[in-house]
């Protein structure tokens, strides 16, 4: 068996081969192709390096998988990427770990949840309160409206209703929300890069909370908006697709005076916290990453409110913008994967570490590859020493430590006001990674 893995291992000198599934945006392919890999054919047989679905795998295909394979998705780590799953773990992570929990709106899981929701609904009607409801396995904004009167509540599938962030950040009166893409190359230790481009998306009418009705004015959805005949007027606010990039909106918080720094912090520790929330539950094993798309928006405070996070983001090339973006997201995902590094020393110290059952599992001493930044992405964790073994190794991962040094390092971060890309942590005598390094 040995020699036969042996013999299908690619070495170094030979070109890199990828599998793609059904429905894998074409840019994917065109990206690897333009890096110098080529696509898989039968003859290859077992000698692919990276397979790249929409889809899950199946246990089998994790099995089955050969120390120098990777594959797009990690195993039980999408409990935070449909709409009632994150709800629900999000309500036991604050129930047990307290308010630094409180970046998810109030949310209700429908039908399961009506009487809570309903007696919430009813303390809070003097309030006027607005609530959205959301088709749970739903994307694209499809099935989302608002309403403020439960005759209005109507859903023949489960959906997840919660508290609509009346008070959004607007930029010359446009709502906007970010799309921020997370790179997780393992959850033991859990190792997170955080894009430093991404997308922030307008709606295309002036937001106005007096009318509900308006979903151009309320969703920030592209999908949705580019529908809107009015959206060409649109661009002195927010160029050709309703879209900026983060490096521009950046830009405009640093022209208006904002503490860009202090955003992106809290938006990394909101990260960092909810990727905790499924750490526990994701078995060890290698040959794998996950390429999450975090949707997160700013309230008029500036305090970031996590709305959804996607399985298998979106990759379609709608307008300059996402060109900008996404073609080099790909690019730096496979970068950051390490195929750069010897094939043969790669299949020895994975050879090395595999347990005698034959299971392709992590050992505890396997040095993980954690550059700080690479292409594009910068590691947000983990960021020093006492986070790193916190969850590494077998047992599930201290995450009362690892919360406590989020806000340790913010603190510490703050108190510096230094925005260079790195600071020094005398207390711990480490050298700390920002959460994302000025652009």
């Amino acid at each position: 068996m040995a020699a036969k893995a042996e013999s299908s291992h690619p070495s170094p000198a030979r070109q890199l081969i990828y599998k793609l599934g059904v429905g894998v945006h074409p840019m994917v392919k065109q990206t690897l192709d333009a890096e110098g890999w080529r696509e898989w054919t039968e003859e290859d047989g077992e000698g692919w390096n990276l397979q790249w679905k929409s889809a899950r795998y199946s246990a089998r295909e994790y099995e089955d998988a050969q120390p120098w394979q990777m594959l797009n998705h990690i195993p039980r780590s999408t409990g935070i990427t449909r709409k009632d799953s994150l709800c629900r773990v999000m309500k036991k992570m604050r129930k047990v770990y307290g308010n630094v929990y409180s970046f998810c709106p109030l949310s209700f899981i429908i039908p399961t949840e009506s009487p809570k929701f309903h007696e919430e609904y009813e303390r809070t009607v003097v309030e006027d309160a607005v609530w959205i409801c959301k088709p749970s396995d739903s994307s694209r904004g499809r099935g989302i409206y608002l309403f403020k009167s439960l005759d209005d509540l109507q859903y023949d599938a489960t959906c997840v209703v919660q508290r609509y962030i009346d008070r959004p950040l607007t930029i010359s009166g446009y709502k906007l929300d970010m799309r921020l893409y997370v790179l997780v190359t393992s959850f033991r230790p859990m190792t997170v890069f955080l894009y430093r481009e991404g997308l922030a998306r307008f709606g295309t009418e002036p937001y106005q909370l007096d009318d509900i009705t308006r979903p151009y004015a309320h969703l920030t959805n592209t999908s949705i908006n580019k529908l809107n005949p009015e959206t060409d007027k649109q661009d002195e606010v927010s160029g050709a697709g309703c879209k900026w990039t983060i490096r521009q909106l950046r830009q405009h918080f640093r022209t208006e005076g904002l503490d860009d720094a202090r955003i992106w912090r809290r938006v990394s520790n909101l990260v960092i916290r909810t990727l905790l929330a499924v750490a526990d539950q994701v078995p060890t094993v290698t040959s794998c990453f996950e390429l999450y798309g975090f949707d997160v928006m700013l309230d008029a405070e500036l305090k970031p409110w996590l709305i959804e996070a996607n399985f298998s983001p979106a990759l379609g090339l709608d307008c300059q913008q996402d060109r900008d973006v996404k073609i080099p997201l790909i690019r730096d995902t496979i970068k950051a994967l390490n195929y750069e590094a010897s094939h043969e020393q790669q299949l020895e110290h994975q050879r090395a570490a595999r347990p005698s059952s034959g299971r392709k599992r992590q050992s505890a001493t396997t040095q993980p590859h954690l550059p700080v930044e690479v292409g594009g992405f910068s590691r947000i964790f983990p960021f020093n020493r006492q986070t790193l073994a916190a969850t590494s190794g077998p047992r599930p991962p201290d995450i009362r430590l690892v919360l406590k040094e989020v806000a340790r390092v913010s603190k510490l971060a703050k108190d510096s006001a230094s925005d260079q890309s790195s600071l020094i942590d005398a207390e711990g005598g480490d050298h700390v990674t920002w959460y994302l390094p000025s652009m």
